[in-house]
């Protein structure tokens, strides 16, 4: 069985940071040994927020103290662009094989206008990220 030696996300102008409505683009390089037989080649990237914390509340009289906690949670997702970049000839299950060498899928997308920046705290975050499967 073959060997995946290379497989990642290089993005265009080597931009650091990006700004709502900025064009993002770059592509995927993957390098193969051997060939390899894969389901299919896909890039995903997604800008999402999520919130949570819990309340205590008291819920009865002095003799039997109890606690009822309340949990609150939300997700948001500003943008989702996923990408298939190598897919079956046909529906049917099974893989692809995929020679030996070196391949460049690219890709590009424009970030929704009215998108926050970045977030990381202990109640939750606004995260931007990417990923490839094969």
């Amino acid at each position: 069985m073959g060997k995946l030696s290379i497989f990642k996300i290089v993005f265009s102008r080597n931009k650091e940071k990006y700004q709502p409505g900025d064009v993002v683009e770059g592509h995927v390089a993957i390098e193969i040994k051997d060939g390899i037989k894969v389901k299919g080649i896909y890039l995903e990237c997604v800008g999402e927020a999520s919130v949570g914390w819990s309340e205590s509340q008291p819920t009865s009289s002095d003799k039997n103290r109890r606690n009822h906690i309340r949990y609150y949670k939300a997700n948001e997702t500003y943008f989702r662009y996923e990408r298939e970049l190598m897919k079956r000839a046909t529906e049917r299950r099974g893989s692809i094989s995929v020679q030996e060498g070196s391949y460049m899928y690219p890709f590009n997308f424009r970030l929704p206008q009215h998108i926050p920046s970045s977030f990381e705290g202990s109640l939750g975050h606004v995260r931007y990220w990417d990923k490839h499967l094969i």
